[in-house]
Order: structure tokens, then sequence, then C-alpha cells
């Protein structure tokens, strides 16, 4: 576990998970570190994100909202991707959407 200002001790696991908001399953406000699940997660199947009918309804549903924080961290922040294909359909859109708001075009 990475450690940052908050997280006292590198064996003190509860610490550490306290301060790792996981959204949107495990939010925790005023965290100082957060993992974003935009496809899901393994221990919520029926949230995973595989074919097109689960992408077109991902972008008409209640997740659509996880799309402005990436959004908003590319615009100020370093982000690290995991487990995603540079032709995600999702991934796709919100690097547009930040590239037009940088005046960047397309």
């Amino acid at each position: 576990v990475a450690e940052k200002k908050g997280v006292a001790e590198v064996g003190d696991e509860a610490a550490a998970a306290e301060s790792l908001s996981v959204i949107p399953y495990r939010p925790v406000r005023g965290a100082e570190r957060w993992l974003l699940k935009m496809h899901g997660c393994v221990t919520v199947p029926e949230s995973i994100v595989v074919t097109s009918d689960d992408y077109r309804s991902y972008e008409n549903g209640r997740k659509k909202a996880l799309g402005g924080l990436v959004q908003a961290n590319l615009l100020t922040s370093h982000i690290m991707f995991v487990g995603f294909g540079l032709e995600d359909p999702n991934y796709k859109k919100i690097l547009k959407e930040v590239r037009k708001a940088m005046g960047r075009g397309q």
C-alpha cells in the first residue's frame, strides 16, 4: 500500500484502507487516494461493462458521472489507467472531451 500523509505506519492496513476510497463501491469522504472502477468490479458481477450493450447502458445510466471525475482529473493531475485498451469507447469519448476543453480539438 502506498503511503501518504495520514497513514502512520507501513503495516497499518486499517489506516491505509480508510485513506483509500473505492468509487462507486466504497466511497470514503476525505480519503487522500481513490480508485475508480468505471467498468465494474468482480465482486459485483452485474456491474461489469463488457459488451456493446453494456457500453450503451453505461453511457445512459448513472455511472456516466464517473467519466466526469476522470475528465476533471485529466485536466488537473496525473492518472494511471489499469486494465483497459486505448480503443475503449468510454476512454476515447472522455479524452475527446478533455482535448476539446483544452482547446486541442480532436
